[in-house]
């Protein structure tokens, strides 16, 4: 309960005769946690093992059956499951498929932490959808709810406003959807508020955080969050800074995603950055096996534009394994443009295995930018075909660097220019 841990008794089969204590029971396989004028409230009963079961089942070495027993009267809190389907009778709380909610908004509203909103392979219109508690909202069911397809079958949802995961609100799964059509000013798809949010196997699309001055991440918008994006497609969004997600002090792991031509529009207020994503004042954001590509850091009327497919400030750990970023550009209209693949200011970035190619930045910094305050490990990466008029592999400005093992290959101009170093190596890069 809250942050009190209760340990079952143990005897010390050393010292037999030895009063028991409470802690890690090693000793047998019975064990009491004994809870003295226990409050009234809500309690977690975790039951784990030490990773290597071996008396299990005859067929089994990782399967053990276990018994739980509790002295006192209790209630428990049992995960309820909510439908949603056009065919559906909109019968509260609607837990069975005939007695369906016919709107998405409708199942939010009595799901509780813990719960589940199942929700049918059609087409809803949502005016807008709030997700206060950690609900797992899961579609792509066909009419049945017996069957899933996540690939041809994803839930479209059309929505005018943002989805919005208010404060409090975790932990919150969002699976199997595609999410289409929003306009905000913070978050287009997706407006994420101090929130705990895994996003998976969903499209989120065509979507515009802007109000004619400014708003950012066109699809996705995060600020004081811990994020999980697997699988997911983010594409074709529009927004002043963060095109296609914006993370603002947050946590965050992407992976096996794509983040593909997102654009920005400028307002006269911030310089359009970040086509792709924008991370600033963030703790650690971890970027795997990702394609990167077609986003686009521009507008005529801006005097410059950075980022086109990740720009990194102030954040402390960025780190990139097995992506490719590519046929990104930045300020191709502008009057300047920087990092057209990815721009650092300030920032701790480290890049292995990543690809870097056939990126175009007006003026600095084709493939990779980084600037004074900032930190690069690039190792066993390819960075090709980038353009830009200096540093057209990459520009390296006042940066601690650690170059090693990478391909340079057919950059224009300069394959790696490096100003000012801080401190770093180069060592075994083909150029």
């Amino acid at each position: 309960q809250t942050a009190t841990v209760y340990e079952p008794w143990i005897l010390d089969y050393n010292n037999p005769a030895d009063s028991a204590a409470t802690g890690d029971n090693v000793v047998d396989n019975v064990e009491q946690v004994y809870i003295a004028l226990a409050d009234s409230g809500d309690y977690w009963v975790r039951v784990t093992h030490k990773g290597s079961l071996v008396h299990g089942l005859p067929w089994s070495t990782e399967d053990q059956d276990y018994s739980l027993l509790c002295s006192e009267p209790i209630t428990y809190a049992p995960s309820h499951r909510h439908y949603v389907s056009t065919a559906g009778s909109n019968t509260i709380p609607y837990d069975t498929p005939a007695t369906a909610a016919t709107m998405i908004s409708s199942a939010l509203a009595v799901a509780e932490t813990g719960d589940s909103v199942f929700v049918e392979s059609k087409t809803f219109n949502e005016l807008s959808l709030f997700m206060t508690k950690g609900v797992l909202l899961s579609g792509g069911w066909g009419g049945s709810f017996v069957l899933r397809d996540i690939f041809e079958g994803k839930t479209i949802v059309n929505i005018i406003n943002p989805i919005e995961i208010e404060a409090g609100a975790a932990p919150v799964v969002i699976d199997g959807f595609v999410i289409q059509g929003g306009v905000g000013t913070y978050g287009g798809g997706l407006r994420v508020d101090d929130s705990d949010v895994t996003i998976r196997n969903c499209l989120v699309q065509q979507n515009q955080a802007h109000d004619g001055t400014f708003g950012y991440g066109g699809g996705i918008y995060a600020s004081q969050s811990a994020i999980q994006l697997h699988s997911t497609n983010v594409s074709n969004n529009t927004a002043g800074r963060g095109g296609g997600i914006y993370l603002d002090g947050c946590s965050a792991t992407i992976d096996s995603s794509t983040i593909s031509n997102n654009d920005l529009v400028f307002g006269g207020v911030d310089s359009p950055d970040g086509g792709g994503i924008y991370v600033v004042n963030s703790t650690t954001v971890n970027v795997a096996g990702n394609l990167i590509a077609g986003n686009v850091a521009d507008a005529e009327s801006a005097n410059e534009a950075k980022g086109g497919g990740v720009y990194v400030e102030s954040t402390l750990v960025f780190s990139m394994n097995g992506d490719v970023v590519s046929h990104n550009t930045a300020g191709e209209s502008a009057a300047a443009g920087y990092g057209a693949g990815i721009h650092a200011v300030g920032s701790s970035l480290t890049l292995s295995r990543v690809d870097v190619s056939n990126n175009s930045a007006k003026t600095i910094g084709g493939g990779i930018f980084t600037d004074t305050g900032s930190s690069l490990v690039l190792e066993k990466s390819r960075v090709m075909w980038n353009t830009a008029i200096i540093g057209g592999g990459t520009y390296l400005n006042g940066s601690e660097s650690t170059i090693e093992h990478n391909l340079f290959v057919g950059n224009n101009a300069t394959g790696c220019y490096i100003l000012a170093a801080a401190a770093g190596s180069f060592v075994g890069n083909t150029l």
